[in-house]
């Protein structure tokens, strides 16, 4: 029986021996994980949106960040190259390039370009080490490089319990940036204020009134804001109670309370129909999208309503 346990101890041992060699063979072949492919955009004359999917990043710049168009490349941060830091927690970092078409470095933006790293709750419990503190110790950080630490940038937070997000602005250009946690207990951002956000071209829309939600799920906006912040004309007949859209080579007409439209006297069906409040006439978010031409979004997670020319 000894003999057998020996014989067997033995052989485990083999078969170890045998897979760390392979380990090791497929290293040297060059088995290892790729690098993750550096993410390339671009910022010009429109407002763009630069997804960053490894590292729960995406990047918003609104139209001209800058007098001139800036490629951008984002590569996650080789993390041996981060400064071990007590006060900060570093949950996700970027290393981000700004250039002009010359290939002179940016380093500082006209518009302030905003980072929206979105987290989980386990980053949270990781961050956190269970300690139930707030999320505001979540927040987004600059590398400086001078002053050898991390600088923190406006942030507001987002967090419905399970999932968040830290949306940063930033002016500096090119650099380290990251979704950090202060060790120190310190406020990193501000709660997110309560109800809807309207956000066309990458500019946030103050208004005194919000978007909302009907029972069957359809994003109810307000037509003359948007309308008039895309630089459309909107003219009320009162007569028929009709509105009508004129934007570019695009004319629309419509009316509350009515199921039918025409775009450039096609017609067109809504999926509810445009209602009246308090003075405002609220339409459908997707027949906004299709009726003139622009792309449209919905995030649940931060209450915000996405438009772009």
């Amino acid at each position: 029986m000894l003999k057998e346990r020996v014989k067997t101890v033995k052989q485990m041992r083999k078969g170890l021996v045998l897979a760390l060699l392979l380990v090791l063979a497929g290293v040297l072949a060059g088995g290892l994980p790729a690098a993750a492919e550096p993410v390339k955009g671009y910022f010009g004359s429109t407002a763009t949106v630069i997804p960053v999917p490894e590292a729960e990043l995406s990047l918003l710049a609104p139209a001209k960040v800058y007098s001139q168009a800036i490629n951008v490349e984002v590569n996650p941060t080789d993390y041996s190259r981060l400064v071990p830091q007590e006060d900060y927690y570093v949950t996700r970092s970027v290393d981000i390039s700004m250039k002009n078409k010359s290939g002179q470095v940016i380093t500082a933006t006209n518009s302030p370009v905003c980072l929206r790293f979105k987290f989980y709750e386990l980053d949270y419990i990781r961050a956190s080490r269970s300690s139930g503190a707030p999320v505001t110790n979540f927040g987004v950080g600059f590398w400086d490089e001078k002053q050898n630490a991390w600088a923190t940038v406006p942030a507001e937070i987002f967090w419905n319990g399970t999932t968040g997000q830290v949306e940063g602005k930033s002016l500096r250009g090119y650099g380290r940036y990251a979704l950090i946690w202060s060790n120190a207990g310190q406020k990193l951002s501000d709660p997110a204020p309560e109800g809807f956000r309207l956000i066309i071209d990458g500019e946030t829309v103050q208004s005194a009134v919000s978007p909302f939600i009907k029972p069957e799920g359809y994003t109810m906006v307000p037509l003359r804001l948007i309308a008039n912040n895309l630089g459309a004309q909107v003219k009320w007949d009162g007569t028929e109670g009709r509105i009508d859209i004129d934007y570019g080579k695009v004319a629309v007409k419509l009316w509350a309370g009515k199921l039918e439209a025409l775009k450039n006297n096609e017609e067109m069906t809504l999926a509810v129909a445009p209602e009246i409040i308090d003075g405002t006439t609220f339409v459908p978010l997707g027949f906004v999208a299709k009726s003139l031409g622009i792309k449209a979004d919905w995030d649940p997670l931060t209450r915000t309503v996405y438009l772009f020319k």
